[in-house]
């Protein structure tokens, strides 16, 4: 291999690389990653069938997911990190009755919700601010 065709080969890797990082949005977001919209916010009620707590990345805490039965059929709602719910002394199970704001996004071609707000009875929970960003991470707990 020439030196000439190593640097475009070299090149043509870096272009992939970059490409991939930025992603289908070209804000360096990977097509079909949770990001929060506040153009697609709304209000959902239902009965929570499950409570899942989904593994995360990178040595971040598990965060807390639902299945939630609604009148429209069953939606996944992304709640938060586990660790901060437990801060909140906040806890959902299976057949709690909630009231769920927040961001209606398509993860893997499945609608999925990113809470903002949920009520469960007299307890009202704030997750995220009106932008989406995390209470976890603004310092506001």
């Amino acid at each position: 291999m020439t030196n000439a065709d190593f640097r475009t080969t070299l090149v043509l890797v870096v272009l992939a690389f970059a490409s991939a990082a930025v992603g289908a949005d070209g804000r360096g977001r990977r097509e079909g990653r949770r990001v929060y919209d506040p153009a697609t916010v709304e209000t959902v009620t239902g009965t929570v069938r499950k409570v899942e707590r989904v593994v995360a990345r990178r040595g971040s805490s598990d965060v807390v997911e639902l299945v939630l039965d609604t009148d429209r059929g069953e939606l996944r709602i992304h709640v938060g990190p586990a660790a901060y719910l437990a801060e909140q002394n906040v806890t959902m199970e299976p057949g709690d009755r909630l009231s769920v704001r927040g961001s209606r996004v398509t993860r893997g071609g499945v609608p999925v919700v990113i809470a903002a707000e949920i009520t469960k009875g007299d307890t009202h929970l704030v997750l995220r601010d009106a932008a989406g960003v995390p209470r976890w991470r603004s310092g506001r707990r």
